[in-house]
């Protein structure tokens, strides 16, 4: 990466520093610490850094384009949730399932290479993972707090899933083209596999929690369980080994696990399920 990319994002990190920083001066409902401002610093920084590297990746403006509504959608989701949190208060365990979200994203990212093909799929899947938390929130009866209506989880959550849907669009446009677009949502997007995406993304969203509000162990296992779900998993062992899990087994394995998860895990008893 060239110094002058990395010269003009710590000037665009200072600038938008200097927002907060000046508001103090006029107005008390602004109050930063110096804590605060490192922060805000960091995360700002890591944000430019990770657009600039991932967006090298794409040669023209639309994958740009779609890399930067990510990377923001992603930032603006931790800056918010850190701050006054998205359901409830920022100390609301519920919240660190959008650190499931986030994950679902970062390993699909890698899994799909940066090409804008995997990076579609990717960020549909990011978008259904958002969805289920707000899920997960109306069914753990979260929408009965004072500070959490059913309105104000659906519509700060349906904001998230469109800047993910739009993310995902973009990169869509990249590549594909009337019929090149039918083509490749007739080869990739079949029932089966979004069926094992989701339980995937299931999966790792249980694991984190477990790993934040239980134990590291059982997290980790659903976290390597979610593997199984992932489509390229299967080709791989098929590729390798000659054989690949069949797929009603793994959804019989999924829901009785799930079903344990919820009716007698701990995660559930956190929750009041």
């Amino acid at each position: 990466m060239k110094n002058k990319r990395i010269i003009i994002i710590l000037l665009v990190v200072v600038f938008i520093l200097l927002i907060p920083l000046v508001a103090m001066k006029f107005t008390d409902e602004v109050v930063w610490t110096l804590s605060d401002f490192a922060i805000a610093g960091f995360f700002l920084f890591g944000a430019g850094l990770t657009y600039e590297f991932i967006a090298r990746k794409g040669s023209n403006t639309a994958y740009r384009t779609a890399v930067g509504v990510a990377v923001a959608t992603a930032l603006l989701l931790v800056w918010v949730n850190g701050a006054v949190g998205l359901i409830g208060s920022e100390d609301n365990p519920i919240n660190l399932l959008y650190f499931g979200v986030l994950a679902v994203g970062i390993i699909g990212v890698i899994i799909a290479r940066f090409r804008s093909r995997g990076m579609m799929s990717v960020l549909f899947l990011t978008a259904i993972a958002q969805a289920l938390v707000a899920v997960i929130a109306l069914i753990a009866g979260e929408h009965q707090s004072p500070v959490s209506s059913v309105s104000e989880i659906v519509i700060v959550n349906g904001f998230f899933i469109a800047l993910w849907l739009g993310s995902a669009l973009l990169f869509r446009r990249v590549n594909t083209t009337g019929s090149k677009l039918k083509k490749i949502l007739q080869s990739n997007v079949t029932t089966s596999n979004i069926i094992s995406w989701s339980f995937g993304i299931v999966f790792v969203v249980i694991g984190v929690l477990n790993m934040f509000l239980v134990h590291f162990v059982p997290g980790a296992f659903y976290i390597l369980l979610s593997i199984i779900y992932i489509p390229q998993t299967n080709a791989f062992i098929k590729k390798k080994f000659g054989f690949s899990i069949p797929f009603a087994v793994k959804i019989i394995v999924g829901l009785v696990i799930l079903w344990g998860t919820l009716a007698v895990g701990d995660l559930a008893e956190i929750f009041g399920l």
